[in-house]
């Protein structure tokens, strides 16, 4: 989940890292920690979608 707040970062700076820590409920600090499990990706990768309306988000 990391790599999807450096995606984040790199996108949209710290504003589009706290709109999906708000969205996922996974601090970026937590994701550092936390098991990166097929449910929790897929979420990342939805909220992404859904902040950056872009279908193209990457799966890391």
């Amino acid at each position: 989940m990391v790599k999807y707040y450096d995606y984040a970062m790199q996108k949209g700076g710290i504003t589009l890292q706290m709109r999906l820590a708000i969205k996922t409920g996974v601090t970026s600090g937590n994701a550092k920690t936390a098991p990166d499990t097929p449910d929790q990706v897929a979420k990342f990768q939805s909220v992404l979608k859904e902040l950056l309306n872009d279908p193209n988000i990457p799966r890391f």
